[in-house]
């Protein structure tokens, strides 16, 4: 009997913390984010329009040149792609871009959407930007440049009869959306 007595106070210990009184209580959270539409810049290739002749710049004859712009932007996403008038804005000729030398010499450019000089390139809101829709993928875009006739200012520190003289400018990709 006293091997019952005692197994049954070993079963009644066993359940003890069963019935004790232990708990367990439950509740929820949620877990959320308030997802934007986007746009990145992927990257830029530089425009460079290699040797010219003083005479091919006087022309209108300097080679046309590209670069180009890759964009992406959420799916539905409407934006417009700008791009600013460049450091040296009416340096040269007024009223256009113009790349500098290091002594301030200025040769006259111009960007366009297409080639053949058909759709300037301009800030936004200038009326000549690029509107377009996202479809969540890369789009490159192709930013064309033409040198016009012109007479290119020659800074006199400029020596263009040994090796030639660098000139450039830095133009702004802006992309609102």
């Amino acid at each position: 009997m006293r091997k019952i007595t005692q197994l049954a106070a070993l079963g009644s210990l066993l359940t003890l913390p069963l019935l004790s009184g232990a708990a367990q209580v439950d509740d929820t959270f949620q877990v959320r984010i308030n997802l934007q539409a986007s746009c990145t810049i992927d990257g830029t290739t530089d425009m460079d329009f290699g040797d010219a002749t003083e005479a091919e710049v006087i022309a209108g004859t300097v080679a046309e040149a590209t670069s180009t712009v890759d964009v992406t932007c959420s799916n539905g996403a409407a934006y417009t792609v700008g791009m600013n008038d460049g450091a040296n804005f009416g340096s040269g000729t007024a009223g256009q871009r113009a790349m500098k030398s290091a002594n301030s010499s200025f040769i006259s450019y111009n960007l366009y959407q297409s080639t053949g000089t058909s759709t300037p390139w301009g800030d936004i809101g200038s009326g000549d930007e690029l509107s377009d829709t996202g479809d969540g993928t890369s789009k490159t875009l192709t930013i064309f440049g033409t040198v016009p006739a012109q007479t290119p200012t020659i800074d006199p520190a400029d020596n263009i009869t040994s090796g030639g003289v660098a000139l450039t400018d830095t133009v702004t990709v802006t992309v609102d959306f």
